[in-house]
């Protein structure tokens, strides 16, 4: 099936436009959420490091050390900082990617002319099936990281026949492993399809992310929309679960 990106991506905003609740309050909570998260991480570091540094470089002036010891122990002090940070990332990362899994498969209802997009939809979404969430985000995660290894253009090749796995588990109600499979078997029959998704995505994500405060705001609903129009284009209501279109 021949896909329109463009066309799609003027039918998401304009579905966006009609049904702005849910997607604002879903949007604007992720924001905060992430944001509180890294500043808090940030925060405990800087406040650590401070708590280590200025007892000891106080006593390293007290016992007349050097003002470049004193400097070297500010120094190691501030390292306390970045494995903060890094930590913050690991617990941010999949935070924020089963939040959007789940905001994912909620805006795929919506469009379907089921429930409309709200927090308790995308939370439900989350609870009902975590391990299955977890075990798919783990395995496209490992396949990004297959393509970065081959000078990043092999990630098209690693991670996007999965690109829809977790949307198929969700629409056809079936396993992990016969997700995995009908989301190869889709990009197998359709490869251009999911390259035109992919592209379109990948030019909102540079673009909207450059732009202060509401371009990461308005990224999260464009996108899910989009991808969840995209996938219903690739894979119709009227197909059986065992088939990928």
């Amino acid at each position: 099936m021949k896909l329109d990106p463009l066309a799609l991506l003027g039918h998401a905003i304009n579905h966006l436009k009609a049904n702005p609740e849910g997607h604002v309050l879903v949007a604007v909570s992720q924001f905060v959420l992430v944001n509180v998260m890294t500043f808090a991480f940030i925060f405990c570091g800087l406040c650590g490091g401070l708590f280590v540094a200025v007892p000891a470089t106080i006593a390293a002036a007290g016992s007349g050390a050097s003002s470049q010891d004193a400097e070297a122990i500010m120094a190691l002090s501030s390292l306390l900082v970045y494995p903060l940070i890094f930590g913050a990332v690991l617990l941010i990362l999949p935070i924020v990617t089963m939040l959007y899994v789940g905001y994912q498969c909620a805006a795929l209802d919506e469009i379907d002319g089921k429930d409309k997009v709200k927090l308790a939809k995308v939370g439900s979404v989350l609870t009902s099936a975590v391990g299955a969430i977890v075990a798919i985000t783990l395995l496209q995660c490992g396949a990004s990281l297959v393509g970065v290894m081959l000078c990043y253009v092999g990630v098209f090749l690693t991670a996007l026949p999965f690109k829809w796995a977790h949307l198929i588990r969700y629409d056809r109600k079936v396993g992990t492993m016969d997700a995995l499979g009908l989301a190869w078997d889709g990009f197998m029959a359709n490869p251009t399809a999911h390259f035109a998704a992919m592209a379109v995505e990948m030019v909102l994500s540079m673009v909207l992310a450059y732009i202060p405060l509401i371009g990461p705001m308005v990224l999260w609903p464009v996108v899910a929309v989009f991808d969840a129009m995209a996938y219903r284009e690739v894979y119709p209501r009227g197909a059986t679960a065992t088939t990928p279109a």
